[in-house]
């Protein structure tokens, strides 16, 4: 009996790259009330097994290869090279994100109080021609599955801390500038300086 693995060990997947150790955006746009930021994609990803027949047989999110002449106006609004995908809000509540490979997300956020949100995604891709193409966007779905449930675990974690008070503030970094931008637009509506 052979003690061999099944899958040979591959480094993690990161976010970040040598030309991009931090993961800096690499495109925002600030409107009046929207946003779009365009988000790094490493270059270097190292793919698993299973990620490697799916970069054989469509686009996956995990390994992205699109030529930024091809891409449609709007998306990668600065053509910024090494561009994973497009994160564009449209205030209040919905939010795209675009990959300029036929496939795209759309978020709702619905408030249902001061700490309770209602999630809503939708996950769209070109109609599969193959057997290949559908394979693909079911393990797309699995991947989108899993870092959603990891990013909200995330803030439902967070929320008992905030509303405990311990903290009078919450400082957000760099990346999140559509967040910070977000709350400003808000704090406007609120405050009765936009209608």
């Amino acid at each position: 009996m052979s003690r061999r693995p099944v899958t040979k060990p591959v480094k993690p997947m990161r976010a970040a790259g040598p030309e991009n150790p931090f993961a800096h955006l690499v495109g925002v746009l600030l409107h009046r009330l929207h946003n779009t930021i365009s988000i790094y994609a490493n270059p270097h990803t190292r793919l698993n097994p299973v990620d490697e027949v799916v970069a054989r047989h469509g686009p996956g999110y995990r390994k992205r290869v699109v030529t930024l002449t091809n891409l449609p106006t709007g998306v990668n609004p600065l053509r910024a090279n090494q561009w994973g995908f497009d994160i564009d809000t449209v205030f209040p509540n919905f939010m795209m994100l675009l990959w300029g490979n036929g496939q795209y997300i759309t978020y709702n956020i619905w408030p249902m109080a001061t700490n309770r949100t209602q999630f809503e995604v939708r996950l769209y891709n070109l109609r599969p021609k193959t057997s290949g193409e559908k394979f693909c966007h079911e393990y797309n779905r699995m991947v989108l599955r899993t870092a959603i449930v990891e990013d909200l675990a995330t803030l439902e974690q967070m929320q008992p801390a905030l509303e405990s008070g311990a903290k009078p503030y919450f400082l957000l970094q760099d990346n999140e500038i559509a967040i910070r931008h977000h709350y400003k637009v808000v704090d406007d509506f609120v405050e009765a300086r936009l209608s």
